[in-house]
């Protein structure tokens, strides 16, 4: 897996933070008696706070930031760039906070967690104890889901130690936690759960009666600028239509008795010219 970037906030604030350092050694250099007491009071900051931020226990919050610029006094074209950053930076920032508004109740596993976890009977096995009747018997769960019974064993096992699952008594209980797997990021594991879920498709295709399921495609032209937009569209619109198929069901007097598969795809099939 890749090695994570340093995201904009984190870059800027570190590069701040390293002029500003460098600013209090050089006129402690002059003068001696300047203290990080002394540079804290003028930048309206507690000492402990400076010192924190200088150890990189606290963050750098971007009103700081302008703060310290302002004190800093730096060439117009280095100070107009910083600010630059700092105006993306919060921009950045307000967008992150949106996106987590709209998924706060999903929580993305990172490739290892999901790695634990990504044959595909993982989450049907959490969505089947959740159903009106489910028993934690590992055999029935199996029997329910068409696979062996150490399967179901291990599967517990694994979902307690990422807390997805807890026991309570003789019963497992699923964590109410919604998840969701990293995005645009090559993954091997993710790639082949797809791979099985197509599989899974595949045999209901031929093994389920139409009446318990349905399968239907839409051709469209587009335009390749459009793709991100309606890759972003697509997601968003699979988890409302999967939030409301499950807010029905669990109005529902008799409960939920059955796990079902929601898979939406797009991909192109024309390919494109060199």
């Amino acid at each position: 897996m890749a090695a994570t970037p340093v995201s904009p906030i984190q870059s800027s604030a570190h590069e701040i933070l390293a002029l500003l350092q460098r600013r209090l050694k050089e006129i402690q250099l002059s003068r001696k008696a300047f203290s990080l007491r002394a540079l804290a009071k003028r930048l309206k900051l507690s000492p402990a706070h400076l010192s924190l931020l200088f150890s990189g226990k606290k963050p750098l919050t971007l009103e700081c930031a302008d703060r310290i610029l302002d004190y800093l006094e730096l060439p117009a074209e280095q100070s107009r760039s910083l600010r630059m950053r700092l105006a993306a930076d919060r921009q950045s920032i307000e967008q992150r906070r949106v996106d987590r508004k709209k998924l706060r109740e999903f929580l993305a596993l990172t490739e290892s967690e999901f790695e634990l976890i990504a044959n595909w009977f993982y989450f049907p096995l959490l969505a089947l104890l959740e159903t009106r009747d489910a028993k934690s018997e590992p055999a029935w769960l199996a029997r329910r889901l068409g696979i062996e019974t150490k399967q179901v064993v291990d599967a517990l096992e694994r979902l307690e130690t990422l807390r997805l699952v807890e026991r309570k008594g003789t019963r497992w209980i699923a964590s109410d936690q919604k998840l969701s797997t990293t995005y645009d990021i090559p993954s091997a594991a993710i790639r082949n759960y797809h791979r099985e879920g197509l599989k899974r498709a595949t045999e209901a295709l031929e093994g389920t009666p139409i009446d318990r399921r349905e399968f239907g495609t839409t051709v469209l032209a587009l335009n390749a600028s459009e793709v991100e937009a309606v890759r972003k569209f697509v997601r968003e619109q699979r988890r409302k239509m999967a939030a409301k198929i499950q807010r029905q069901s669990e109005r529902n007097p008799q409960g939920t008795d059955e796990v079902y598969h929601l898979s939406v795809l797009l991909y192109p099939v024309t390919r494109r010219e060199r």
